[in-house]
């Protein structure tokens, strides 16, 4: 038998593997069993010299499908067949290929930014609704959206911007905040782009995050606003951060009370450069104000707490009569005045436990906990304030751990239980200021028992900064951030939104022929198919639509017609007699037709038809 790999198929109407017989098969013909004389011909035959051209076949059997596979067999190559192989050659029989969140990026990097700037645009005009010396200032909301979605199709993103609130007032015991950091330099060498917009003056995050559908066919962007107590960008200083935040901590400190600083966020957006911006600033303070301290610092490392000012050496939390934990064990190093702050700091970092990762060269596998004494005048007098600096794990998603190993994957285990603990302590705190009556969770992890004057004392005072990365291929991580840091204070949470839109698979770039300059009932079909791209923002990109179907048909097939078109697929049968065939989804129904029909009536309605 002829074998597609080994070379080109034989000649219309050949026989694979057989001699040359005339065949006398007819249109009704049924031919009879493979006799044991015809058996024993086939390998002899196939063994011969003979060069004659195998016999041609008149037509296929009704009842093919019934035959032996001996007697089938010579029905199975003919001109149909050879005609429909040499047009699957090239077919990919796979799966459609999917593409990552960070392939998309980069891929559709040009569409996904022009949604960006059309949001902006909106914003532009938003703001002129507040704006005595505007001409939008005579609209009120809900005009302005009807007027965009008639023009510029943006009136969702009009109502998504006007919708925007501030929090409600909450008391002063947390402070959440984020921190920009710029793109890095293999980063723009790399060709990503910032995704990330930072409005310090309303302290508000733009988190613009594109997705490709499964299908490959439906672009979407999902606009995510979030509200925080402070929002830095990547231009601010860690000086400004420190007497924004961190100064207001130190202050209580050194009053005798006590207060934290919680550093939290992505592998590799600056946690820790932000932690030792911090200290260097805290050492200028205590060498001006020449106040002593007393230094302890150890990590959280799985199930274990290191003492990192002893060589690693193992210690022990441990509570006391009153529910106040205590490390046992650790080394605590005394300062003059801050002398030598940075250099005990920068010797203990050294010995944290850190591994190369998927998006860090150096990421930190464990929690940091520097806890900082501040002395009285006399060296007898009691220990007056505490302020404790917290460098937190980073957090990575699961593309991110495909090569860890068992342990690694243990550890990343540990940490996100700890992470989970503290995000579920600061809700029970929130609920307990607002007079409810709640079980306080401090007790779910090590992390949490150190921590547990953040959650239990009224009068301690916390500031979480969550630091974020720009970069489009991290846009998962900064959101997934953002979201547990908004989740940390309700109020907060409460106000943050999100807009998804579809947008173009494909932009019409200056010069380019547009359908626009086209009369709807002109539209060829190749306009419909670009129609569809940027209707609605692309809103309809992933529709599959018949062959042929024009701009007329559009106008003059009813929102049921539609509904019965679209989100079809055209499929052509393996024999070549049988046709094609144009597939209906089940799960298309009115909403779809009704929404296209009004689009292309809306298309036509502005060009004046």
């Amino acid at each position: 038998m002829w074998n597609p790999l080994e070379g080109a198929p034989p000649e219309e109407g050949q026989l694979r593997g057989q001699s040359a017989v005339r065949a006398q098969a007819a249109p009704g013909y049924v031919p009879a069993a493979v006799t044991a004389t015809d058996a024993e011909m086939i390998p002899t035959l196939a063994e011969s010299n003979n060069d004659e051209p195998p016999e041609l076949i008149a037509a296929q059997p009704a009842d093919w499908a019934q035959l032996s596979l001996e007697e089938a067999q010579r029905f199975v190559y003919n001109a149909a067949r050879a005609q429909q192989e040499e047009e699957w050659r090239d077919t990919n029989i796979d799966a459609r290929q999917i593409y990552g969140a960070r392939e998309v990026q980069h891929i559709y990097g040009q569409q996904l930014r022009h949604s960006i700037i059309q949001l902006l645009r909106v914003r532009v005009l938003a703001a002129g609704l507040l704006q005595r010396s505007s001409a939008w200032s005579q609209l009120l909301p809900p005009l302005a959206v009807r007027v965009m979605d008639f023009e510029g199709l943006q009136g969702s993103s009009m109502d998504f911007v006007c919708s925007w609130q501030k929090p409600e007032p909450r008391p002063a015991g947390l402070t959440v905040c984020i921190r920009k950091r710029p793109l890095l330099e293999f980063e723009l060498l790399g060709g990503e782009w910032d995704a990330v917009e930072v409005m310090p003056d309303q302290a508000t995050v733009l988190c613009h995050d594109g997705r490709l559908s499964r299908s490959g066919r439906q672009l979407l962007m999902t606009h995510r606003r979030f509200m925080l107590d402070r929002a830095w960008s990547a231009k601010t200083s860690t000086e400004t951060i420190y007497a924004d935040t961190v100064q207001p901590l130190t202050q209580q400190a050194l009053r005798g009370s006590s207060s934290t600083l919680l550093c939290m966020g992505q592998t590799g957006t600056g946690k820790t450069h932000t932690i030792c911006g911090v200290i260097e600033c805290l050492a200028k303070e205590l060498s001006a104000c020449q106040k002593d301290v007393e230094v302890e610092f150890f990590e959280i490392y799985g199930k274990k707490c290191l003492d990192l000012l002893a060589e690693r050496k193992e210690v022990f939390l441990r509570s006391d009569a009153e529910g106040q934990v205590h490390v046992r064990g650790q080394r605590a190093v005394r300062l003059s005045s801050g002398v030598g702050l940075l250099e005990i700091i920068d010797q203990a970092l050294k010995l944290r436990a850190s591994e190369e990762t998927e998006r860090n060269a150096a990421s930190s596998r464990s929690h940091a906990i520097c806890t900082l004494r501040f002395l009285g005048e006399d060296a007898e007098a009691p220990k007056s304030g505490v302020l404790r600096l917290v460098d937190l794990a980073g957090s990575e998603r699961n593309f991110e751990t495909t090569k860890m190993t068992a342990a690694q994957h243990r550890e990343s285990a540990e940490i996100n239980a700890s992470l989970s603990a503290m995000k579920e302590c600061f809700r029970a705190h929130a609920a307990m200021q607002r007079g409810e009556k709640v079980n306080m969770p401090f007790r779910g992890s090590r992390l949490t028992r150190v921590l547990r004057e953040c959650f239990m004392d009224a009068e301690h005072r916390t500031a979480v900064i969550a630091t974020v990365s720009p970069a489009a291929c991290d846009v998962i991580h900064t959101a997934n951030t953002l979201l547990h840091a908004t989740m940390l204070a309700k109020p907060l949470e409460d106000v943050s939104s999100k807009l998804t839109l579809d947008i173009p698979l494909k932009l019409n770039l200056k010069g380019e022929s547009s359908f626009k300059d086209v009369p709807v009932m002109e539209w060829t079909n190749k306009d419909v198919l670009a129609w569809l791209q940027e209707a609605e923002n692309g809103r309809f990109a992933h529709v599959v639509v018949p062959p042929n179907l024009s701009g007329k048909d559009l106008l003059e097939t009813s929102a049921q017609g539609l509904a019965d078109l679209f989100d079809g697929d055209l499929r052509r049968a393996r024999v070549g007699d049988e046709g094609e065939a144009w597939t209906v989804s089940v799960e298309v129904g009115d909403d779809l037709g009704r929404q296209i029909f009004q689009a292309a009536r809306l298309a036509a309605l502005r060009q004046g038809i």
